[in-house]
């Protein structure tokens, strides 16, 4: 957003005109007239509270800044902000009843409940369920839950969700 920056004639012209305005007759604004040097002593307590306005945006606009504009600004102090990166966790899948060994694919996708957010199953051969030939997880006959790394389809702090948040399983 473009501030609209005040000039100190700016401010004596509009005080000027407001006076005029609600005068039922002709003001003298003469350069050297006492209205004319309290509209000039207002405008200028106007410049410096103006001041203290850019002051404060200067100090505290990464506060209210977002995209190009929070660039713009940690650029003024030779910084560069780090890419977003994609949210990892883990999610635990669960079954009502354990009859037969089920199979959850690297590439599976996991939706929170209002479908806003996606997460993808991630390969870790680190985790017991694990299984190379398969490329997934495998759920045994008798486990009634699972737990697989997951990773977020879209980088950056929007994509944390809360504990319990993905309740969708898209095969």
């Amino acid at each position: 957003m473009q501030l609209q920056l005040q000039t100190f004639s700016s401010l004596v012209s509009v005080g000027a005109a407001a006076v005029q305005g609600s005068a039922r007759q002709l003001i003298d604004l003469t350069v050297g007239s006492t209205l004319r040097a309290v509209l000039e002593a207002s405008a200028s307590v106007g410049l410096w509270m103006q001041w203290l306005i850019l002051q404060v945006l200067q100090m505290t606009r990464a506060a209210t800044s977002a995209g190009a504009d929070l660039d713009s600004w940690v650029a003024d102090f030779g910084l560069v902000r780090l890419p977003p990166v994609a949210a990892t966790g883990t999610v635990t899948l669960s079954r009502f009843t354990a009859l037969s060994t089920a199979l959850v694919p690297v590439g599976t996708e996991l939706r929170t409940g209002d479908a806003s957010q996606s997460f993808t199953v991630v390969a870790d051969p680190s985790n017991s369920a694990w299984s190379a030939p398969q490329n997934g997880y495998t759920m045994g006959e008798t486990l009634a839950t699972l737990t697989v790394p997951v990773v977020a389809t879209v980088a950056g702090s929007a994509s944390n969700v809360q504990a319990g948040a993905i309740s969708m399983l898209q095969l």
